[in-house]
């Protein structure tokens, strides 16, 4: 009984390490856009607390100079704001990039891995019907006699 060979073993190994590969990198770009969403939310926060900080200064403590603090205050937190969401949402632009790379390998591992499984059902159907032919060849020597 010969052993199943399958001649793109080794270029299927070499897409599942691809595969493997693209996994990484799409983890580690959905590391870093989650970083960035969790920055925006704080961003998001500091503006949100700047602008109670406006708007909750007593009257008779808002002079030129605090009213124009406070709204300097603003405005930075604003524009890191505006910043992190930029940053955010290149993030998501370049996770969905290796998402789509990453599906690319999949399909390209999947695609080797059906033809082995093919191959591997063919060889076991031409297995059997040696087999068979083997033991209709016995069958038929032991039904005709001993040859004189």
């Amino acid at each position: 009984m010969k052993r199943f060979v399958f001649r793109l073993e080794r270029l299927l190994q070499l897409r599942r390490s691809m595969e493997r590969e693209q996994a990484r990198r799409l983890g580690e770009t959905q590391r870093t856009q989650e970083e960035h969403r969790r920055q925006v939310e704080l961003c998001a926060a500091r503006v949100s607390q700047a602008q109670s900080q406006v708007h909750a200064a007593p009257p008779e403590c808002r002079t030129a100079g605090t009213l124009t603090n406070l709204g300097l205050v603003l405005d930075a937190a604003r524009a890191a704001l505006t910043a992190a969401d930029t940053a955010h949402r290149q993030a998501s632009a370049r996770v969905e990039a290796e998402r789509t790379r990453y599906e690319e390998a999949r399909q390209a591992c999947r695609t080797v891995e059906r033809l082995r499984e093919q191959r591997h059902a063919d060889w076991q159907t031409q297995l059997s019907r040696d087999d068979q032919h083997t033991i209709d060849e016995i069958a038929l020597r032991k039904h005709q006699g001993p040859e004189r």
